[in-house]
């Protein structure tokens, strides 16, 4: 089956009149608020040409501080053009661009091991097209990417190294500084060249590109023998192949310790400075350093020692020019509390001569980056009291300062002028372009829209009323205020709001009439509880207690809204417990005061506490140096139904302020987190039970409750809280028996990775509604709550292109100089609809809430019939772009045929990873027009085979199972055999690609009027059987505009097969043609993994020309393009004539 790359799909759609119809259930609720606005602040420049440049830099929120990574595409004149967010981009890129104005940059790709279950980092090389497109993502076989470069050739090259724990006592051992290969990559990720880098005795540290060729430069230690402790530095030129072009190696002994200051310039050839190998010195603490330079050819203009009067630090070097290089050194010594540090600059000539130093005046530590100003100047960041930076001229002399640098990267401008960002966490960060005899002159500032920030807390009524608690910093950036908000629903403007001079842990809670908070509010030194409740109607108070918090820990608030119109309220101090029951006026219908107190009279804290709909309170209370507590049952009024002691056992598996409690339907109580305990309305302990996932150090966690009559159901997941490794998150959701806590069914959800989550909601028939997040996607299931029995699943796309996210470092950072709160996906039944809040992530706006909703929950979707004509064409998932089926109904044998076009399960941006498979199934004649809502077809794979050449036959692999709930929407589950693809399964929910017919019993309109040059359906050549070519015409308005889209399901060329199937896949698309004749552009897409995610990497290979010789002839005559990005295919130019699958048909 055919899923169509995301480029290839942008291509299609930007050339194509037709639109794709997608009816996804899960919409968006569109946010009436106006949009944020945020401030870029660059910090890094790309290379400036005549179409512009791009800069990496930091977004600041205008409403509340926070800030995230983001790059940004400017024009000549400095406007911009678009944006992209990555945690990534907070490394900066590569400085070159490529040819066609896009950049490169690396990144991280976690994956999971198949036998540990462990997340392990890779080195991911990510390729930004010049529009802001991410083409490809290349996944390289190391844990860092040390250095991503492009050449003067405009080649890219990236060091790879491994994260290994470092040992200064054995030079073999290496550490994170060793490169342990090199990859050349092409225009489109795939890898052109790989060296490996392991020689004996020998290290390579650093790469730099080419500056003036194709290739680049390593730095390399040689381990000297007999002695661990000494090295000799050498440097080996590598060709565009991989091939060793010179090397070169010092006959001084150099620190094994040490790594070398490399550096490569087009104008002065290679610089290398490092600590030279001397008894009773150390790196930190030396006289005698080595400096060597060569030409870019490797030809040696010095290999020498230089002195310097006193013992030093070389901290730094500046890139090289015709005169030779900066060096920044640093001495004495800080942390004593001496403050006798000291920097110094100091010219290293082109001869390996050392100049006079230069002493920077208040500067006690090097920061230390250098750049070297095209006039000979230098600019470095210094500390002192402060991060500053300092710019000397040629001559070493002092020329301008300026303090409050933010440590990090700085940039060269084209003027000379360094390009610094200043500010604190609490105050406005911005750009500052600082040069010699001129004012410092700020960067324009720079507004983009952004989404809207992180929810801080969110309350929803049953009607739909939504309050909301945000935290923001003060425009003067020296406090943090904070704002409660009502509205009638997501979609309504703001009702009223409350602004609140000080800010606090709070809890929200919303009824259809009131809104009530309750928490510690600080306003700078001071703290008050709050308790109150406010009208719906216009934020006026109808009840509230204020009193100074205690100073040491016992306090514990909770207030709900009840849709009655009352209210309860609940405050806890260190062995004490408060009770208010509110009446809607605002009247205090009832107080109860009573003591908290433990089995042994010890006084209690409260950990957590629950009401229900009625009012009624659950609260477990307990004594941090006993490990022990109570668990306390309240009516509304206050009035003790039971009390029960526990100990031991929640502290045995977790921290007891961790563990929630739930309602029994019999007025008992449930206590769970790391284990699960049912009580009784007595309070007589029923059972416990202990999840455990097996792993040692890991805990499972039940996430999520709720009862359903005599049912339990929890979401379950592990815990990594006292794992050393990274865990997946393995879900699953879980029934029990209320009354005897036995397990009744259990679905796994599979391992998730920690940035996604699972939420669940009851629904009405006893009916469980399960939404996880999966990357790129969302996975929606209905269970009948008795059996566990799926009823509904579908998979979705959110607000972005990643949904989801329970990691602080998805986020951007908040007001408190921290991550923000700990996200959570919200799923819960509002007015007769399942609403969503997740976080979910846009390229060109960043991490934002997104709230969503669906409307049938609940509802069994519609079918259409499967054997018609109505479903043929092309059909992909919106969320996975780059793959994607093409179906065929051949009526008169009732056969329903697919190609599905996809990738090896663990994908990769090779063609290696293409795979294709052919769906098929004989639909039995139905005796009304109700049967054959699904089709069940067989996935056969077809493999060995050579491009155009020779016949294969086809082996079953697994099964497959297409629903239809319209003419442009279907469920797609599939099973592969033990031996295929490890025997995975999945579902997943397809949208129409292309336009097609009438539809029976669907929703689809119009008949397509049919076409006379159409060439529909199944394609092969009879010479080489097993292979073939699938066609959808896309008609338009004008006829002349028709257009034809393809999918080529064939193997790599017998000269040059990359894997042991020897698939290979091509799309084609292109005007239909008037005449009988059309010519299409063939393309190649690589870079996705068997339905998991999008991929970009769609490249043009060749051109196509179509002749229709009959009915139900055709002749494919195609030429590749003398392009490296054909491969073997390069330059193939011939015809096949081809047959339709099931003759001409009507």
């Amino acid at each position: 089956m055919l899923k169509m790359a995301l480029g290839l799909l942008c291509i299609c759609l930007s050339v194509s009149p037709w639109q794709a119809a997608s009816a996804a259930p899960w919409t968006v609720v569109t946010d009436p608020d106006p949009q944020p606005v945020a401030t870029f602040v660059p910090a890094q420049l790309s290379e400036l040409r005549a179409d512009g440049y791009w800069a990496s830099g930091i977004v600041q929120s205008q409403a509340d501080g926070s800030t995230a990574s983001a790059v940004g595409r400017f024009d000549a004149n400095g406007n911009p053009e678009r944006w992209l967010f990555d945690s990534g981009f907070a490394n900066g890129f590569a400085k070159k661009r490529l040819p066609d104005g896009g950049f490169v940059y690396g990144s991280v790709r976690e994956t999971t091991e198949p036998l540990s279950n462990t997340l392990r980092s890779f080195c991911m090389v990510v390729r930004v097209n010049a529009d802001g497109r991410t083409q490809w993502q290349t996944v390289l076989d190391g844990r860092f990417c040390q250095a991503v470069e492009i050449d003067a050739a405009g080649e890219i090259w990236v060091a790879v190294s491994d994260n290994v724990i470092p040992d200064r006592s054995n030079f073999l051992n290496m550490d994170n500084r060793t490169i342990a290969q090199v990859v050349r990559l092409h225009e489109d990720g795939r890898i052109a060249a790989r060296i490996a880098l392991d020689t004996p005795l020998q290290r390579v540290v650093e790469m730099h590109a080419d500056p003036a060729g194709a290739g680049v430069f390593l730095a390399v230690l040689h381990a000297e023998t007999g002695n661990p402790q000494a090295v000799r530095t050498g440097f080996r030129r590598l060709r565009a192949d991989g091939s060793v072009d010179w090397q070169w190696q010092s006959a001084n002994l150099a620190a094994a310790s040490d790594i070398p200051r490399f550096r490569v310039s087009a104008s002065a050839g290679i610089y290398a400075i490092s600590s030279q190998f001397k008894s009773g010195q150390t790196i930190g603490n030396a006289k005698d350093w080595l400096a060597v330079g060569l030409s870019l050819a490797g030809v040696p203009r010095f290999d020498k020692t230089i002195r310097f009067d006193n013992a030093v630090f070389v901290a730094g070097v500046s890139a090289p020019d015709a005169a030779g290089l900066w060096l920044a050194v640093a001495w004495g010594n800080r942390s004593d509390g001496a403050r006798d540090g000291k920097v110094a600059v100091v010219r290293l000539s082109a001869a390996g001569k050392l100049g006079s130093s230069h002493k920077i005046k208040d500067a006690q530590v090097c920061a230390c980056q250098l750049a070297l100003r095209r006039d000979g100047g230098l600019w470095l960041l210094v500390f002192d009291q402060t991060t500053s930076i300092v710019g000397v001229d040629a001559n070493g002399k002092e020329r301008a300062r300026f303090d409050g640098v933010r440590q990090g990267a700085f940039d060269l401008l084209p003027d000379d002028r360094a390009l610094v960002v200043s500010g604190s966490p609490l105050q406005p960060v911005r750009a500052v372009r600082v040069g010699f005899n001129q004012p410092n002159e700020s960067w324009p500032q720079l507004t983009l829209p952004v989404r809207r920030r992180f929810v801080a807390l969110e309350a929803v009524a049953g009607d739909g009323g939504v309050a909301r608690w945000d935290e923001m910093a003060s425009p003067d950036g020296n406090s943090i205020t904070a704002t409660l908000t009502f509205r009638a629903s997501d979609a309504a403007p703001v009702a009223w709001q409350v602004a609140f001079p000080f800010y606090g842990d709070v809890q929200l809670s919303v009824s259809r009439s009131m809104v009530c908070m309750a928490g510690p509010l600080r306003n700078r030194d001071r703290v008050n509880d709050v308790l109150e409740c406010r009208r719906r109607s216009d934020g006026s108070v109808l009840w509230q207690d204020i009193r100074a918090a205690l100073p040491m820990f016992g306090r514990f608030q909770m207030i709900a809204a009840l849709d009655d119109g009352r209210a309860v309220a609940l405050r806890g101090e260190l062995g004490d417990l408060s009770h208010w029951l509110i009446g809607a006026d605002g009247e205090v219908l009832s107080e109860q005061s009573q003591p908290l107190l433990g089995a042994d009279q010890q006084e209690l804290e409260i950990a957590r506490a629950s009401s229900n709909a009625q009012g009624d309170i659950l609260l477990s209370a307990f004594d941090r140096t006993r490990h022990a507590g109570i668990l306390l049952s309240l009516d509304r009024n206050g009035q003790e139904r039971f009390r029960t002691a526990f100990e031991g056992v929640f502290v045995t598996y977790g921290d007891v302020t961790q563990d929630r409690l739930a309602f029994a339907g019999d007025g008992g109580a449930i206590m769970y987190g790391s284990v699960i305990a049912r009580y009784a309305a007595s309070g007589e302990k029923l059972w416990e039970r202990d999840p455990e996932s097996g792993i040692p150090g890991v805990l499972d966690l039940l996430v999520d409750l709720l009862v359903d009559g005599d049912t339990i159901l929890y979401t379950r997941r592990m815990s990594e809280q006292f794992s050393v490794i990274s865990q997946p998150n393995d879900w699953e959701v879980v029934a029990m028996d209320s009354a005897s806590g036995d397990e009744r069914w259990r679905l796994p959800l599979g391992a998730l990775a920690p940035r996604w989550t699972v939420g669940i909601a009851p629904l009405a028939g006893r009916r469980l509604a399960v939404l996880q997040t999966e990357g790129s996607h969302l996975r929606y299931r209905e269970l009948e709550v008795a059996t566990g029995t799926v009823l509904r699943e579908q998979t979705d796309v959110c607000d972005g292109e990643l949904c989801g996210c329970e990691q602080n470092s998805c986020r951007p950072f908040g007001v408190r100089r921290g991550g923000v709160t700990r996200p959570t996906l919200q799923l819960q039944a509002v007015s007769g609809r399942l609403r969503a809040r997740l976080d979910t992530f846009q390229v060109g706006a960043g991490w934002g809430t997104s709230v969503l909703e669906l409307a049938d929950a609940g509802q069994v979707p519609a079918t259409v019939r499967a054997d018609q004509e109505g479903v043929s064409g092309a059909w992909f998932a919106p969320w996975s772009n780059g793959q994607g089926l093409m179906l065929d109904w051949i009526a008169d044998a009732r056969t329903l045929f697919g190609s599905w076009l996809t990738f090896a399960p663990d994908g990769g941006n090779d063609p290696s990873g293409l795979r294709w498979y052919t769906l098929q199934g004989v639909l039995a004649n139905p005796a009304n027009s109700n049967s054959n809502a699904d089709a069940v077809l067989d996935i056969n794979s077809s493999e060995g085979g050579h491009f155009g050449d020779g016949v294969t036959a086809a082996r079953r692999v697994g099964s497959a199972r297409l629903r239809f709930e319209s003419c442009n929407r279907a469920q797609f589950s599939y099973q592969f055999d033990p031996d295929e693809n490890e025997g995975l399964s999945g579902m997943v929910t397809l949208s129409r690609l292309t336009p097609g017919v009438a539809c029976i019993g669907g929703v689809a309109g119009d008949a397509t009027p049919t076409v006379a040059n159409a060439i529909e359906g199944a394609w092969f050549d009879p010479g080489s059987s097993g292979q073939g070519l699938m066609f959808n015409t896309i008609l338009a308005p004008d006829p002349a505009q028709d257009s034809v889209f393809a999918t080529w399901f064939t193997y790599d060329t017998e000269a040059a097969p990359d894997d042991p199937r020897q698939q290979h896949w091509f799309t084609l698309q292109g005007p239909l043609g008037s005449d009988g004749q059309g010519t299409l552009t063939i393309f190649r897409t690589i870079g996705g993994a068997l339905i998991d995610g999008p991929t970009n990497n769609s490249q043009r290979v060749g051109t196509a020309t179509l002749t229709r010789l009959g009915c139900d002839q055709l002749r494919l005559s195609y030429q590749f393009d003398d392009s490296g990005t054909a491969g073997p295919f390069r330059r193939i130019d011939d015809f096949r004539d081809l047959q339709r699958i099931g003759g001409c048909g009507e």
